[in-house]
């Protein structure tokens, strides 16, 4: 976990960023400077949430990502899983149920719990979508499943 870590996000991510983030400035009228200026803003929690220090911010800990906060997101104890996922907000996670506030000391290890990890650049680039077939082939196998009457 460093600052570089925080930006290796996923290809399609800065896709999706790219290609929605200039329409909400026209739409919305946003100057370009007031862009810039926040584009820095975000960069900063983001980026620097993946730096491997202990740093709190206190009772604050829940207003804006921090490495304390986002190591949650990647810790291999179970309760963690599936927690933490802001990039600045921390609001987001609280309003999506996604939220743990981390206890005063808590600085988990981090890493992927079973230890698998891809073992080329296409299974990197396809790792995030690895359960989705198995997610849905169980949905469709399930009685009383949305998928299964979607049809009838």
């Amino acid at each position: 976990m460093t600052f570089v870590t925080g930006a290796r996000h996923h290809w399609l991510d800065r896709v999706i960023n790219e290609a929605f983030f200039p329409f909400f400035a026209i739409v919305f009228q946003i100057p370009p400077e007031v862009v810039a200026i926040g584009n820095f803003i975000y960069f900063l929690p983001d980026g620097c949430a993946h730096l491997n220090i202990r740093f709190s911010l206190g009772r604050f800990v829940m207003c804006i990502n921090s490495p304390q906060y986002h190591r949650i997101h990647h810790s291999t104890q179970p309760e963690h899983f599936d927690k933490n996922f802001a990039s600045l907000l921390p609001l987001w996670d609280i309003v999506f149920g996604t939220a743990w506030r981390p206890g005063k000391d808590e600085f988990p290890r981090t890493g992927l719990a079973n230890g698998d990890k891809p073992r080329s650049v296409w299974e990197g680039i396809v790792w995030p979508f690895r359960g989705l077939l198995h997610t849905r082939a169980r949905d469709v196998s399930r009685p009383g499943s949305v998928l299964l009457n979607a049809g009838g």
